[in-house]
């Protein structure tokens, strides 16, 4: 214990680097638990999409989706939707599955949705790329 205690005194910038690190680490963590926010991958996903009915919440912008498309997804951009709220209204009930290129806007779109009373709302954990990576169906876009 004693150092352990003299370390931490010899070394008090990596110390205080650690703490800080593990608390953003911890705070992140928490913010998706207590926000509602829940990841699921591309197998989870797709149970969720043949079993429970989910929307697959395609966040891009236009110009990104080249990349492809997921059957069925909609799209509406993450910088729209709110001036497109009405258009998710019918699937206000059912479980919306959010997706980016790599799961980033679809976070934020969740954190959107969440403000207008959306209750069940999930991120696909890496978005298209981990879809990808999954080998699962994409589609030609356009």
């Amino acid at each position: 214990m004693e150092q352990f205690l003299e370390f931490i005194i010899n070394h008090w910038i990596l110390s205080l680097a650690l703490v800080v690190i593990a608390g953003l680490l911890i705070s992140s963590e928490l913010g998706q638990h207590i926000g509602g926010v829940k990841q699921v991958g591309p197998a989870e996903a797709t149970k969720m999409v043949n079993h429970k009915n989910a929307l697959l919440l395609d966040v891009r912008e236009k110009s990104d989706q080249q990349d492809g498309l997921l059957p069925g997804a909609i799209s509406l951009p993450c910088s729209e939707i709110e001036a497109r709220l009405a258009e998710l209204e019918k699937y206000r009930q059912q479980p919306v599955i959010t997706f980016c290129k790599n799961g980033q806007k679809g976070k934020r779109a969740c954190g959107v949705l969440s403000k207008q009373g959306f209750d069940s709302l999930y991120n696909l954990d890496g978005g298209l790329l981990a879809w990808q990576t999954a080998n699962m169906p994409v589609q030609k876009s356009g």
